[in-house]
């Protein structure tokens, strides 16, 4: 009987460059597998740059495209679970959220949770005016 496990949490210095955002959260997640780990964990709005006048742009369908679609392929070829933050947007509710999917070793959306504290800042826009 297995008496733990490794955890990973990716750390990336996330840009406005989405393409190298999301090749260096896979080579991230690859690496973590390598080394053990049976659970990865990449940042909240790892895809681009966090800011709320940025969140239209980086919105997405969980598991289409974009970070989901990313964590998906990269917890099915490393064999691991791979948790993440993006911008989900769900046509259905007509909103967007910010959003934890997590991803299981055949690829599938194992769990996701919607941030429900967003942030609020007096005399600016925030996450609570957005999502």
């Amino acid at each position: 009987m297995r008496r733990g496990y490794r955890v990973a949490a990716i750390q990336l210095n996330v840009t406005s460059d989405p393409v190298d955002n999301l090749r260096r959260a896979a080579r991230g997640v690859a690496v973590a597998a390598s080394e053990g780990a049976l659970i990865a964990a990449l940042p909240e709005c790892f895809v681009g740059s966090y800011g709320v006048k940025h969140f239209e742009k980086w919105a997405e369908k969980l598991g289409e495209f974009g970070g989901s679609a990313l964590m998906s392929a990269a917890a099915k070829d490393a064999g691991i679970y791979v948790c993440g933050g993006v911008i989900e947007a769900d046509e259905e509710a007509g909103c967007m959220f910010n959003t934890i999917a997590v991803y299981g070793p055949d690829g599938a959306l194992a769990a996701k949770y919607r941030k429900v504290h967003l942030s609020r800042v007096m005399g600016i826009t925030s996450e609570s005016d957005v999502l």
